[in-house]
């Protein structure tokens, strides 16, 4: 009789203590923080003398100045826009950032642009010049938009959303959908740099 039941005696303490064991070596959670990050892409709307030459644009969490080794966007030509460069990272209560525009692989500062990136946010900067200035260089001036920022009360299912920035220097410029009269306006006239909010217009 001792011998039947002193193996099975043996296992059901082994199994209890094992539980105990694995039981008292459980680590607590461990939360890890969340990484907040931001998009943000550059327009080249500034006709650089002596013709349209392409820009770089660096930057960096502010108040430290970008290095120069290494271009976040270059060669971006003449009127167009670069890309979004995403996952930038932010805290959760916004980072403040320092982007240097430059002619493309120099390292001569054209203009600085001080910008508070926010987590999620869509951002575009539009580089210009100032076409009232006489100075030679040129004065660079800089517009910083909020993208992808919905109407109030509207649906992205049925809507797309579009908005209307002014890059002539020329006076104030309204535009129309479909008439360019009676055609529904995309904001109001707006003049050299000025930007409408976003209109939702409808697509089904």
């Amino acid at each position: 009789m001792k011998r039947t039941y002193l193996p099975r005696f043996l296992s059901v303490a082994a199994t209890i203590a094992a539980l105990i064991a694995v039981s008292g070596c459980v680590a607590p959670p461990v939360q890890y923080p969340t990484l907040s990050t931001s998009s943000l892409r550059i327009m080249n709307f500034a006709p650089n003398c002596p013709t349209t030459s392409p820009m770089d644009a660096y930057w960096a969490p502010g108040p430290q100045t970008p290095p120069k080794n290494a271009a976040n966007i270059i060669d971006l030509p003449y009127g167009s826009a670069s890309v979004y460069t995403t996952s930038i990272p932010v805290a959760a209560s916004g980072t403040p950032y320092l982007v240097d525009i430059c002619p493309t692989r120099l390292t001569s500062v054209e203009k600085e642009v001080p910008i508070t990136l926010m987590p999620s946010g869509k951002y575009t900067i539009v580089i210009t010049h100032d076409s009232a200035a006489s100075s030679n260089p040129p004065v660079f001036l800089d517009t910083i938009l909020q993208d992808a920022v919905q109407p109030p009360n509207s649906d992205p299912k049925k809507q797309t959303f579009v908005r209307f920035m002014n890059l002539q220097p020329v006076g104030s410029l309204a535009v129309h959908v479909n008439d360019p009269v009676a055609g529904e306006a995309i904001g109001s006239p707006e003049s050299f740099r000025g930007c409408t909010p976003y209109v939702a217009l409808n697509t089904a």
